[in-house]
């Protein structure tokens, strides 16, 4: 079994495994543990509720890795959350749902989705779209998979949704908000004075992204 971390988020207790790949290597490394990125999306939510309560909210979240953000929105009162990411995580994914049972008040679901895979008969398996909320974490990394996050982004959202980006600065990260704004997205900085004052860094931002 993965390792084991306990985090307190928003006073609610959770405890998130790592996947089972030995040994991690390329795009599993990406995924398959429990990064600062998610983290701090994750402290940011309680916070973004106050104004942007969650209560009756469906929430998906893609490239979950370990799930944590999506976890949290689990126990602000949205009523279904999806967990997504590529098919070999998502034992890992559902493992940390079983964990959390007692503290998730929320109907959680975890899917598969590769990113700009939008035929219907793969998106039907998510039910009622658009979702409310999308939150997205440590996912600009490849610039070349940025054109098929954004097919996936519009075949689960509309310009309603509140849609939630955390990044590290890394190499290419600049070029990945590029193909963003590209495929007609743009973005407002959340300010640190917003974020959690502990669970912040100069290397970490968190973004509202929105349809342009």
């Amino acid at each position: 079994m993965g390792n084991c971390r306990e985090i307190e988020v928003g006073g609610k207790p959770l405890v998130i495994y790592d996947h089972d790949i030995e040994p991690p290597t390329g795009s599993d490394l990406l995924g398959y543990c429990l990064w600062d990125c998610a983290i701090t999306l994750a402290h940011y939510l309680p916070i973004n509720a106050r104004s942007h309560p969650l209560s009756g909210k469906t929430v998906i979240e893609l490239g979950a890795g370990t799930g944590l953000p999506g976890l949290v929105s689990g126990t602000l009162g949205a009523a279904r959350v999806t967990l997504t990411d590529r098919p070999h995580l998502l034992p890992g994914l559902r493992r940390n749902v079983e964990a959390n049972a007692e503290t998730l008040s929320s109907e959680i679901k975890v899917l598969p989705l590769e990113w700009g895979d939008d035929e219907e008969s793969t998106l039907s398996a998510f039910g009622d779209r658009p979702f409310d909320v999308v939150l997205m974490s440590d996912l600009l990394y490849d610039v070349s998979a940025v054109p098929d996050l954004c097919r996936s982004l519009k075949g689960l959202s509309d310009s309603h949704t509140e849609i939630l980006l955390a990044y590290e600065l890394r190499f290419g990260t600049t070029e990945c908000f590029k193909v963003l704004r590209e495929n007609g997205f743009g973005w407002v900085k959340v300010g640190r004075e917003e974020l959690d004052p502990v669970w912040q860094s100069e290397d970490i931002g968190i973004f509202r992204v929105s349809y342009l």
